[in-house]
């Protein structure tokens, strides 16, 4: 029987929760984390944990690992190996609400804060990687438009060299435009034929074989 309990007159701890607490707590749990999780307070833990001697030095040595079996940042590196290529960013935002709301229901207002900022951090990454993929877009829009102005510009009427709606969705499609390349001043030149035969080969220096395009 506890003796905290005894003089105090509260409820006395059932052994078998106090063998979980003892397991816990050679298992490398903290003392406070032990007593949120099974009711007890802290003092009547060191009390037990002195009297019946329990020591963490005499416990098998095991790699730490802090996290609940459930955490969703550790269910996450298991699914992925390891391998954080693998990660989307709003997949980080729901490990940081899932500990936040943890943080919460275990009544630690300091954990709470802590993954309330990383969550906002996150925010504002996945924010910035959206805005760049947005203008990467724009950017590429430009370039075919481009391209396909010029193509136009020195097209005959008619002309088989123009870029038909027919041949435009092939071009959508393609990274760099065939036929053009960006120059230092990023500037949309025309290659000549030779230079785009061997475009895939090697890559032609900027010189005297650029020809700048109309306008």
């Amino acid at each position: 029987m506890d003796d905290q309990a005894t003089n105090t007159g509260r409820q006395v701890v059932p052994e078998a929760v106090w063998e979980t607490v003892k397991a816990d707590y050679l298992a490398g749990l903290s003392g406070p984390d032990c007593c949120r999780r099974h009711g007890v307070s802290l003092s009547a833990l060191r009390n037990r944990a002195a009297r019946e001697g329990w020591r963490r030095s005499d416990q098998p040595w095991i790699p730490p690992q802090s996290l609940d079996p459930w955490d969703e940042g550790r269910i996450l590196e298991e699914r992925i190996c390891g391998n954080l290529d693998l990660i989307e960013w709003g997949e980080l935002s729901g490990v940081a609400e899932g500990r936040m709301m943890r943080a919460v229901l275990r009544g630690d207002s300091a954990e709470f804060m802590r993954w309330h900022k990383v969550a906002e951090i996150i925010e504002v990454r996945e924010a910035e990687l959206r805005r760049w993929a947005e203008e990467e877009e724009v950017r590429k829009f430009h370039i075919r438009q481009r391209a396909r102005d010029i193509e136009a510009e020195e097209a005959e009427p008619d002309s088989g060299d123009y870029l038909d709606s027919e041949f435009a969705e092939s071009l959508e499609e393609q990274g760099p435009v065939r036929g053009f390349r960006i120059t230092r001043d990023g500037e949309l030149v025309r290659v000549k034929p030779r230079e785009v035969d061997d475009a895939d080969l090697s890559s032609p220096s900027l010189g005297d074989e650029e020809e700048a395009g109309p306008g």
